[in-house]
This record gives C-alpha cells, sequence and structure tokens, in this order.
C-alpha cells in the first residue's frame, strides 16, 4: 500500500493508460479523483476502482479551461480534504496535414495538452 492516505487527481483517466494509472493508485490505497471530458468513461472507471474496493469519485472537465481545473481541485479536495499527486495524463492528437488543420483545431490540441498542464497544476 505505497499511496496509503494519498489523495490522487488522474487527469484523462477515463480510458487507455490513464484508466490504469488510476486504477493503480487505487490499488495501491490512494483516494483517486478520475477526470475526463467524458463523462461515460470517468464513471466506467469509477466503477472499476469501487468494484476492486478502491476509493474515486468522478470529475467530468474539460482541462484546458481555468474554470475547470480550478473545480477539479475544489472537489477533489471537498471529497478527500487535500491533493497529494497530479498525474496530467489527458491528451488528444489531430490527425491531418498542417494546410488541413484549422486554427481552432490546433488551439485545442494545445490547450488539452500543453495550457492543461499549467491550469491544473496551479
Amino acid at each position: 500500500m505505497e499511496f496509503k492516505n494519498k489523495i490522487a487527481v488522474v487527469t484523462g483517466a477515463g480510458m487507455g493508460m490513464g484508466k490504469a494509472i488510476a486504477a493503480a493508485f487505487a490499488q495501491e490505497g490512494a483516494s483517486v479523483a478520475v477526470v475526463d471530458i467524458n463523462a461515460e468513461a470517468g464513471n466506467g472507471a469509477v466503477k472499476a476502482i469501487r468494484a476492486q474496493g478502491g476509493q474515486a469519485i468522478f470529475i467530468e472537465a474539460d482541462v484546458s479551461k481555468a474554470a475547470d481545473a480550478q473545480r477539479i481541485a475544489t472537489k477533489t479536495v471537498e471529497a478527500f480534504g487535500g491533493i497529494d499527486i497530479l498525474v496530467n495524463n489527458a491528451g488528444i492528437q489531430h490527425y491531418g496535414s498542417v494546410v488541413e488543420t484549422t486554427e481552432e483545431e490546433w488551439d485545442r490540441v494545445l490547450g488539452v495538452n500543453l495550457k492543461s498542464l499549467f491550469l491544473c497544476s496551479k
């Protein structure tokens, strides 16, 4: 129980690597805030953690938005009393050439993959 009595926030935790990270923290005793923009996936990750006896909450959020990043911190502290660990795992990709990619698509990728690290760490 390496993370017993610790509180972990994992972004992009609804599926894939983020879901596995969240589950691993829970298995090692951490209480986990599962953060994802996809409510169905996020709630499924929480259900799986709880089925294994872990403690987890789901927070639906767009990590590229400052208000959502602040809400992640607030809800985690309300639920568990603090934050010890942050895993900035959320990430997206866009397929297409520079010519095909719109400015909005580019901004979205940078928002999730780069800006969110600043916002969630803040």
